[in-house]
């Protein structure tokens, strides 16, 4: 894995090459970054061990929804405003561990294409 604190650490590119120019990283950034590697790890852990429904549902909401008639009733509207403003951040992180970035911009872009339609 790459470092990643490294990249949040400020370059000096500088000509000097001398050893005291060298900056170690910061504790703190050592320590989030073990910390999100540890997040990442039980995230990549929850999903793993999701239930065959529960990754289906993550995948699929936006298409289902898409084929809900229009306009909605109140009740699939507040569920799906509730989804949206409460609950986007845990699907994210279900759908990346599951099928990648990619898959979450195409379903979160047809989620923004359904929250449009909608005002």
């Amino acid at each position: 894995m790459f470092p990643v604190f490294l990249a949040l650490r400020h370059q000096d590119h500088s000509t000097s090459a001398l050893p005291q120019n060298y900056l170690l990283p910061d504790k703190e950034i050592i320590h989030a970054m073990n910390a999100f590697q540890t997040f990442a790890n039980e995230a990549q852990e929850r999903s793993r061990t999701a239930s065959d429904a529960l990754k289906y549902a993550c995948h699929n909401w936006a298409v289902h929804l898409s084929c809900a008639p229009r306009p909605w009733d109140d009740t699939i509207n507040r569920i799906f405003q509730a989804f949206w403003n409460d609950h986007i951040i845990p699907w994210l992180e279900m759908e990346w561990c599951l099928k990648g970035l990619r898959s979450c911009l195409v379903v979160l872009s047809d989620g923004q294409k359904l929250m449009k339609s909608m005002t």
